[in-house]
């Protein structure tokens, strides 16, 4: 599933899969969590937090902070004076796993450097017209700032003691609505003395529902016409009943004596609809 957010000075959180984040205006903090993830800050001075997963993190306007997280991400900043968070774990043992900060501006940016990691604790190396920040202990390679010559990047290019950025909890998955209601009904009687007596002057509907998150409404239809909410009596469980006045209601006039055909489906909070159960009313 992919989850697209589109906002103004807003607070977003993408979920288990792929995620496209956009914040627009106004100062946002996107975080992507999990797989791998495109974040778009947009407008004024926005926080890119990617998780888990190679993510694609662009500040655009604005005074940004980007943090890939874990991953090979790539980093842009864009228009302004950017912040590129880099800490153990941010990289990989080799060039193709380790971040790739693409615009680097030398003067301008700054290299966020978190979990106690210092200027003295990195080996700054050059290559192929990059500039490649490795710590000089674990050997784990954090980031490559693409087109960026390696004398021009001094201790000024960096900032000690960054905070943490946590990565937020995701909301319960049982209150994300992926899967459709589903219901079960039954004919309990057809005149309230015998059920094989071909008279449908009172027939009553007995069923029940269930859904992850909750059900909205039941919809029925007769012969094949239009669905229409009906308002049974349900309780906490999900068992309701339909009783003659409810059919009546579907119908909209009195029930003749003959056979009808009842269709029903349950439809839920996040508008998904059940499967259709079919009853013949004798």
């Amino acid at each position: 599933m992919q989850f697209l957010v589109w906002g103004a000075q807003t607070r977003s959180v993408g979920g288990g899969e792929i995620d496209a984040l956009y914040g627009n205006a106004d100062t946002d903090s996107l975080y992507g969590s999990q797989a791998d993830d495109f974040l778009f800050g947009g407008q004024d001075n926005d926080l890119l937090f990617g998780g888990q997963g190679n993510d694609q993190l662009s500040g655009d306007q604005g005074n940004d902070t980007l943090h890939g997280d874990k991953g090979a991400d790539t980093l842009t900043g864009g228009a302004g004076a950017d912040g590129f968070v880099v800490g153990a774990g941010t990289g990989g043992f080799s060039v193709s796993e380790a971040d790739l900060i693409t615009d680097f501006a030398v003067g301008e940016d700054l290299i966020q450097l978190t979990a106690g990691l210092t200027f003295a604790d990195l080996e700054i190396l050059g290559t192929a017209g990059d500039t490649i920040l490795q710590d000089a202990t674990t050997g784990e390679i954090l980031a490559v700032l693409q087109g960026v010559d390696r004398a021009t990047v001094t201790s000024a290019s960096f900032q000690v003691d960054s905070p943490e950025l946590p990565e937020p909890e995701l909301p319960p998955i049982s209150n994300i609505d992926f899967e459709p209601p589903t219901l079960q009904a039954g004919l309990e009687n057809d005149t309230g003395i015998s059920e094989v007596d071909n008279v449908t002057s009172d027939p009553t509907i007995l069923g029940g529902f269930s859904d992850n998150v909750g059900v909205d409404r039941l919809e029925a239809s007769l012969d094949g016409e239009t669905f229409v909410t009906v308002l049974p009596t349900f309780n906490s469980a999900g068992n309701f009943v339909l009783a003659q006045g409810d059919l009546e209601f579907i119908r909209g006039s009195r029930l003749s004596d003959g056979s009808y055909t009842l269709q029903l489906r349950a439809v839920d909070t996040a508008e998904r609809v059940s499967a259709i159960e079919q009853l013949t009313l004798p």
